[in-house]
Order: C-alpha cells, then structure tokens, then sequence
C-alpha cells in the first residue's frame, strides 16, 4: 500500500534534472506565490484513484449486502421447497405451484453468489497484498478465506447444475411433456401397497 512521503521531486527550473523538496514546504511557497491555487487545489475533480477507492467502497457495501441476501434467500427457499413438497402429494402438484419462481429465483440467486465470491477472492487478495505473491501457497496461510472461496464455488458450480432442472421447471405449465416421465417412474413407485 502507497503512503504519502515527505520528499518530492521537482523538476528543475533550468530543465537539468529533478530535485528532491519537503512536501510541505513546496506548497507554502507555492501558496505565498499565488494564493488563488489553493481554492483551485481544493476544487479539483476527482481522480481516478479517487473514483477507484469509492467504487471500492461501494462495491463492499453491495457485497456485504448480498452476503446476507444469499443466506437468507438460501434458507428460504429450503423452507419453501420442503412446505411445496410437503403439502401436495404428487410431484405436479409441486411442479404446478413452483414454476412460476424456479427460473427467476435460479438466476437471482446466480447472481448473488457471483457478487459474494468475487467480493471473497477481493478480501482474500486484500488481505495477502504483502504476502508471498504464489496464489496456491497463501491458500494454505488462511484457512478461513480458503474455506470462504471454496464453499463459494462450490455453490456456484451447484447452482449451474441445477440450472437446467429450474428451467426444466419453469415450462411445465407450457410442456408438461418433459416431466411426462419421471411422472409415471414417481407416480408407479407411490401405490399404495396396503391390503
């Protein structure tokens, strides 16, 4: 990380070279030489490493946000999943009823975990920045970011692998055709079988 320094270095009046001047000391003069500099200096616009570090910032409140948006969003959709397959008795009774959320839940939660584990690897790079620069080796410095990127993206790559069942879900009401066999494997492995 960049600190300030005292030292800068100013080129020469001549244009032979630089020479090194107090930080402070620089600007004083400069302020006695023209005092208007200093309503200027204060009206600047930002910077780009300005914008960086608000972008940051911002980016890490997002982050935090959708930390506890996935969580919960998490949790709530095993609760409504289970109270679906609870209540109705036939799997197209649930198919029926959750259709209509399967894919749009599938993609909001995508992209949940996305922001979630690039904000991870950020805090996990931000915390190695003076560390040895072999990413493998500060794997085994932090376990606990480890363990973070890891559960990461294994929900990521579950998520991916759910995908194709969600929008399999999605269209039951427009093709109930898809569903048409594990229907019947269900439905056959359902009868009751008491005298």
């Amino acid at each position: 990380v960049s600190q300030p320094v005292e030292t800068v270095f100013v080129e020469r009046p001549d244009g032979r070279g630089f020479v090194g001047e107090n930080r402070l000391a620089l600007r004083e003069r400069n302020l006695e030489a023209n005092p208007e500099d200093d309503a200027r200096l204060t009206s600047l616009d930002p910077t780009t490493s300005d914008f960086a570090l608000q972008f940051l910032d911002w980016f890490r409140w997002l982050a935090l946000v959708c930390h506890g948006l996935a969580a919960g969003y998490s949790l709530w959709q095993c609760v409504e999943v289970y109270v679906l397959s609870s209540v109705s008795n036939l799997e197209s009774d649930f198919l029926l009823h959750y259709q209509k959320a399967a894919h749009a839940l599938q993609c909001v939660y995508y992209f949940l975990l996305a922001i979630c584990c690039v904000s991870v690897l950020d805090g996990y790079e931000s915390a190695h920045a003076h560390s040895d620069s072999n990413f493998l080796r500060k794997f085994q410095l932090r376990p606990s970011y480890t363990l973070a990127v890891v559960v990461y993206f294994i929900g990521i790559i579950f998520s991916l692998s759910i995908a194709s069942t969600d929008y399999r879900i999605s269209l039951y009401e427009k093709r109930p055709d898809l569903w048409s066999d594990f229907l019947v494997e269900n439905d056959a492995s359902t009868v009751d079988c008491t005298p």
